[in-house]
């Protein structure tokens, strides 16, 4: 399994290492973004290169601050719609990344529309409880379908992984 380790600090450099991941496609399977100061021009950037990948299993970008303190929602809106889109996508974790109630609809939306995400953490945002509920549900009837896609998958999976956190200063 490949993964990407980012030590790089913000948002206009990990807007090119977003870039990037269109370009490995084929090798990449899990990346970790947490604690990297991203916004929305990155999450923007990652949402196109995800609708061109067909590789990557897992994506955590906890603790960013997607939608500038939900004022700028685009990059997150945009992540939703990937999820219409990506074929390869089964854990996406978007916890504490101050997501509004205008972001969880479009990211239920995306994720209804996906036959492959099995995981969503929308936790710590201002998510509706009904687009929470959306997400988990569409995610359990695919867990339910294909066993090795359960929660103790998901947790192996996460196990194995190459944290990119930005350095604390």
């Amino acid at each position: 399994m490949a993964a990407y380790d980012i030590r790089v600090i913000g948002d206009p450099v990990l807007r090119q290492k977003a870039n990037d991941v269109s370009e490995i496609d084929g090798a990449l399977v899990k990346l970790e973004l947490d604690e990297n100061l991203l916004g929305p021009r990155t999450a923007q950037t990652l949402a196109a290169a995800l609708r061109r990948n067909r590789t990557l299993q897992f994506l955590s970008l906890e603790s960013n601050d997607l939608t500038l303190s939900e004022a700028e929602p685009s990059g997150a809106l945009a992540l939703g719609e990937m999820l219409a889109h990506n074929a390869s996508l089964t854990h996406l974790s978007l916890w504490r990344t101050r997501l509004s109630s205008r972001v969880g609809e479009a990211l239920a939306d995306g994720v209804c529309a996906n036959d492959f995400v099995t995981f969503v953490e929308l936790g710590g945002n201002m998510v509706q409880t009904r687009d929470e509920r959306r997400v988990a549900d569409r995610c359990a009837s695919r867990r339910a379908r294909d066993p090795s896609r359960s929660p103790v998958y998901a947790r192996a999976l996460a196990s194995t992984r190459v944290r990119g956190r930005a350095p604390r200063r």
